[in-house]
C-alpha cells in the first residue's frame, strides 16, 4: 500500500485569555519536515517515515506543541497520526497553584464562577478543637472577598500558638497541585532567612483531576508544630515567639529536578490578646453600656470581634450596633438585677484567648454579713489553736477576707472560714468590699486562745515527780512547800491542800506578767496526800497529788578505780557514784576537798572519804585507803653517779649536780651517743622503740 505523506501544521494553546472552552491554534513559527513525501508499506510489513519538528527563534518556551501527520491513499481509508511534545524545561512548569493571598492573570489561577468549584488556590490551615472534635481553620483569615465570598487571607497575620492546647498549635499546607510532585519537603527559616531545619517530608503527591475533585489537598504529613531539632539537647524544641518562614519545596520526577518554592510567612505567637473592661454604666432602665478595649501586638485579633458573656451565658451581639471610638468598643446590654459577672473574650489569629471579667451590681440591696459563730464580735478557743468563723452573706460581694485570707463563699452564700490562733488575745480582721470598690466592713473580731494548763515548778528536793511522792525523815513533822507557778495567758488561781494562796487576773497575756512564787509550811505525817493545784481562767488544771512517805534509807555509795589497802605503781582516777541523784555528796582526799574525776598522780599514801546526805537527812559515808609507789629503776650497764648507761631499751641514767643538771650520753639501739649535752632533770631525752629516756636526781645514801 502506497501513501502520500503530509504535515497538517503545528498547533499550540491559544494565546489570548478566554472565558470559553480551551482551544488550540496554528503556530506559523514552527513546522514539520518529512524525509520522504511518499511511502509504500508492504503487505504485513512496515515502513518508516522520519519527521523533524523545527521551531523558529523567538517562540516562547514552556508550552505544548502538537499536530498531525496525514497518510493519503486512493485504495484505502486515509490515516492520521497525532503527535504532541513539550517545548521548554519540563521541570519549570508550576507544580502548585499560587497562594490565596496573591493575584494572577493566568487562566489556571482564576477561581471558577461556579460556586461549587472555586477552591483552587493554595493556602495553609491549622487545627482547632471544639467539644472534643477537631476542625481545620484558615490561617491568616481576614474576612471574605469576591462575588462568592471567598476567604480572604492576609499572609502577614498567619500565626500559630504551639502551646499544647489543641487550638492553633500547628500549620498544615492545604495545596492545589497543577502537576504531580515526586518529593515535597518543609524547610523552616528564621526572620533573617537562615535555615533552621527540614521539619517534614512527603513523596509522590498526585494532582487531583479538576473535573472529579476540584479542591485543595490538606497534607497532614507536612504538618509543622513550631519546633525544630536542638542538637545540644537532643530534642525537638518549640521556637521562641517571632517571625519565621516555611518554604514548601516541591520537585517533579526528573533527574536533578530543581525544587520549586512555595513561601509562607508564619509567626509563632504565644501571647493572648489584652482585654480590658473599662466600664459598665447604666443608660436607662435595664440597659447598661459595656465599654472595653482589646488589642494583640503579634498576629492581630481574629476576625469576628469579641464574645460577651453575662454570668456564663453568651450574648448574641449585633456588630452593626457596636461602636468603636479611639480604640474603645461600646455595646448596650440588657441586664436583670443581681450581682452579674460580665466577661469579654477575644481570640487572636494564632488562637490565643484573652479574657477579662467584671462584676457589676444591678439593683442590689446593701451587702450584709451575719455571723453564726463569734456573733458578739468575740470568741474563746480553749481546746485548739484554730477556730471556725461561720456565717452568711445576703448577696455576693467583690472581696471578703477574714484574718487576711480570702473567704470561700458557697453557692448559698454561706461560709465557714478557719482561722489560726496564737495563745492569748487575737485580733482577727474582717474586710468586705463591694463591686463598686466601696468598703462595706472593716473591723476586728477578738479571739482568746488558751489550750495550755498552768505550770507549777516545785523547789522541794524530796519530791519524786515520777512516783508522785514526798519523802520525810522518820521523826519529821513539818515540811516547807515552795516554788513558782505561772500561766501562758491572763491568769489563774493557786491552791495548796485546798487553801487559795494566789489569784492572778491580768489584761495582758504571758508568763512574764503572771509568774508568782509561793511558800507554805505544812504539818505532815506518813500517808498524807499533799495537793498542789493551779486552775487558769479557762478551766485548765495542773494538779500534783504527792503522797507523804518516810525515808530512812541513806544513799548508797560506790567507789571504783581504787581499792582499800591496795598499792598502785601508776596514777589512778577514782570513780564515785551515788544512787540518789538529789543527794548532797562531799569528797575529801587526805582531809582536803577532792574534785570528782581528778587523776591522782603523785606517790604517797591516800585516804579518800565520800559522804552522801539525802533530802531528808539520811547520811552514808565510805572511806578507801590506798598508796601510789614509784616504780623501781633499772640501771643495768651503768653507774649511779653521772655515768652513761647502755645495753638496753629502758635505761635511766642517774646522777646529780648542785644545779639540778647532769651530763650524760644517751643510749640508742644499744650504743651510747658520742655527744654530750647539758639538760634539766625530768626532760624527755629520747623515745626509742617505745622506750622513754629521761633523767631524775636521787639523793645519795
Amino acid at each position: 500500500m502506497t501513501y502520500d505523506v503530509e504535515s497538517l501544521g503545528v498547533l499550540t494553546d491559544q494565546s489570548d485569555s478566554i472565558d470559553t472552552m480551551h482551544y488550540v491554534e496554528k503556530i506559523n513559527q514552527a513546522g514539520v519536515t518529512l524525509d520522504i513525501n511518499k511511502v509504500t508499506v508492504p503487505s504485513k510489513g512496515k515502513a518508516t517515515v522520519k519527521a523533524t519538528l523545527s521551531v523558529a527563534d523567538g517562540v516562547s518556551t514552556e508550552r505544548f506543541l502538537e499536530g498531525f501527520i496525514k497518510f493519503n491513499t486512493t485504495d484505502a481509508p486515509d490515516l492520521v497520526m497525532p503527535y504532541i511534545g513539550y517545548y521548554g524545561d519540563w521541570s519549570k512548569e508550576e507544580i502548585l497553584n499560587i497562594p490565596m493571598w496573591e493575584d494572577s492573570t493566568k487562566d489556571h489561577h482564576f477561581y471558577l464562577t461556579d460556586a461549587n468549584r472555586r477552591a483552587l488556590k493554595s493556602t495553609v490551615v491549622t487545627q482547632v478543637n471544639s467539644e472534643g472534635k477537631t476542625y481545620t481553620s484558615y490561617l491568616g483569615y481576614d474576612g471574605v472577598t469576591g462575588k462568592y465570598n471567598e476567604p480572604k487571607i492576609d499572609k502577614n497575620t498567619i500565626a500559630i500558638s504551639p502551646n499544647g492546647d489543641k487550638q492553633g498549635d500547628v500549620i498544615i499546607p492545604s495545596l492545589y497541585h497543577l502537576r504531580n510532585a515526586k518529593n515535597t519537603v518543609i524547610v523552616v527559616l528564621d526572620k533573617d532567612g537562615k535555615e533552621l531545619g527540614e521539619v517534614a517530608k512527603q513523596s509522590n503527591i498526585r494532582k487531583r483531576e479538576y473535573a472529579k475533585n476540584p479542591v485543595r489537598a490538606t497534607l497532614t504529613e507536612l504538618t509543622w508544630d513550631g519546633s525544630v531539632y536542638n542538637k545540644s539537647t537532643g530534642k525537638n524544641e518549640i521556637l521562641p515567639e517571632g517571625q519565621y518562614t516555611i518554604d514548601i519545596r516541591s520537585s517533579v520526577d526528573l533527574p536533578n529536578a530543581k525544587p520549586q518554592s512555595f513561601i509562607v510567612p508564619v509567626k509563632i505567637d504565644l501571647t493572648a490578646p489584652k482585654i480590658e473592661i473599662k466600664d459598665v454604666t447604666k443608660v436607662s432602665g435595664s440597659t447598661y453600656k459595656l465599654q472595653w478595649t482589646m488589642e494583640d501586638k503579634q498576629s492581630n485579633l481574629e476576625v469576628g470581634g469579641a464574645t460577651i458573656f453575662v454570668d456564663g451565658k453568651e450574648v448574641a451581639i449585633d456588630w452593626k450596633k457596636v461602636n468603636i471610638e479611639n480604640g474603645v468598643y461600646s455595646y448596650n446590654l440588657d441586664l436583670t438585677s443581681g450581682a452579674l459577672e460580665i466577661t469579654v473574650g477575644a481570640l487572636d489569629r494564632a488562637q490565643n484567648l484573652g479574657v477579662a471579667s467584671k462584676k457589676v451590681m444591678v439593683n442590689l440591696p446593701p451587702a450584709i454579713v451575719t455571723f453564726e459563730t463569734a456573733a458578739s464580735g468575740e470568741f474563746v478557743s480553749d481546746s485548739a489553736e484554730t477556730y471556725v468563723i461561720k456565717g452568711k452573706l445576703n448577696r455576693p460581694v467583690k472581696e471578703f477576707t477574714i484574718g487576711g485570707e480570702n473567704v470561700v463563699v458557697k453557692d448559698d452564700l454561706s461560709f465557714a472560714h478557719e482561722v489560726k490562733l496564737k495563745q492569748g488575745m487575737n485580733q482577727i480582721g474582717v474586710y468586705i468590699k463591694d463591686f463598686d470598690d466601696k468598703v462595706i466592713a472593716e473591723y476586728a473580731i477578738k479571739g482568746e486562745c488558751d489550750t495550755i494548763s498552768p505550770v507549777i515548778n516545785l523547789d522541794v528536793a524530796n519530791v519524786d515527780n515520777d512516783k508522785n511522792t514526798l519523802t520525810i525523815a522518820t521523826n519529821q513533822k513539818k515540811i516547807n512547800i515552795k516554788g513558782k507557778v505561772s500561766d501562758n495567758t491572763f491568769g489563774y488561781k493557786f491552791y495548796i491542800n485546798g487553801d487559795a494562796l494566789i489569784n492572778v487576773s491580768n489584761s495582758v497575756a504571758g508568763i512574764e506578767y503572771n509568774e508568782r512564787t509561793f511558800e507554805k509550811e505544812l504539818d505532815v505525817k506518813e500517808g498524807d496526800i499533799v495537793q498542789i493545784k493551779a486552775v487558769d481562767l479557762y478551766g485548765h488544771e495542773t494538779v500534783k497529788n504527792l503522797k507523804v512517805e518516810i525515808d530512812n534509807v541513806a544513799p548508797a555509795i560506790t567507789i571504783s578505780g581504787v581499792e582499800d589497802g591496795k598499792v598502785y605503781e601508776n596514777s589512778v582516777t577514782p570513780e564515785i557514784t551515788v544512787d540518789d541523784s538529789k543527794a548532797v555528796v562531799e569528797l575529801k582526799l587526805n582531809g582536803e576537798s577532792y574534785a570528782k574525776g581528778t587523776e591522782i598522780k603523785k606517790s604517797g599514801k591516800y585516804e579518800l572519804q565520800v559522804s552522801a546526805t539525802d533530802a531528808v537527812g539520811n547520811k552514808s559515808e565510805k572511806v578507801v585507803k590506798f598508796e601510789i609507789k614509784e616504780k623501781a629503776s633499772d640501771n643495768s650497764g651503768g653507774a649511779n653517779n653521772g655515768g652513761t648507761t647502755s645495753g638496753g631499751n629502758t635505761s635511766t641514767t642517774t646522777g646529780g649536780t648542785s644545779n639540778g643538771t647532769v651530763t650524760a650520753g644517751i643510749p640508742q639501739a644499744g650504743a651510747a651517743m658520742g655527744a654530750t649535752n647539758t639538760i634539766a632533770v625530768g626532760t624527755i631525752l629520747s623515745v626509742i622503740g617505745g622506750a622513754i629516756f629521761t633523767l631524775f636526781r636521787r639523793k645519795q645514801k
